[in-house]
């Protein structure tokens, strides 16, 4: 039976798409403060082009498909689908400015916490909730 080029990559990401619902989240910890400063600023970030990384990882499967033999060509498939997609993410990719709070939170231990925000409009004195899953570290008001 033969298969054509993109079932190869395709039924490895539907399968990993489903098993990420299955993957367990750490828990949550919360914490409590109250904001000391906040600085305003901007950081440059570069956007990539999602439609150039579909494009590029279809070009790069079927590329590779044409490469090896057995399952060094699925292999094939699998890398020029996930190199094509690398590259094709970074054609046109665009250099946004983003706008960002740097937050200093006092703990109730006296700890002072340093925190990023995208987009925040949080002032000193305020009271805050922070949520912190695995690294990543939220703020929110309580």
């Amino acid at each position: 039976m033969t298969r054509h080029p993109l079932q190869a990559l395709l039924l490895p990401s539907v399968l990993a798409l489903m098993l990420q619902g299955c993957a367990t989240a750490p828990p949550a910890t919360r914490y409590f403060g109250v904001v000391q400063s906040v600085h305003d600023t901007e950081r440059i970030e570069t956007e990539s082009n999602k439609t150039n990384a579909v494009l590029g990882g279809l070009a790069g499967a079927a590329v590779g498909s044409q490469m090896g033999k057995g399952r060094g060509k699925t292999a094939m498939t699998l890398l020029g689908g996930a190199a094509g997609a690398a590259a094709g993410s970074q054609i046109n990719a665009q250099q946004v400015r983003v706008r960002v709070q740097v937050l200093s939170v006092q703990l109730p231990q006296g700890q002072l916490m340093n925190l990023e925000v995208v987009d925040g409009q949080y002032q000193p004195g305020q009271s805050v909730m922070l949520k912190q899953v695995g690294n990543q570290v939220s703020v929110d008001l309580p």
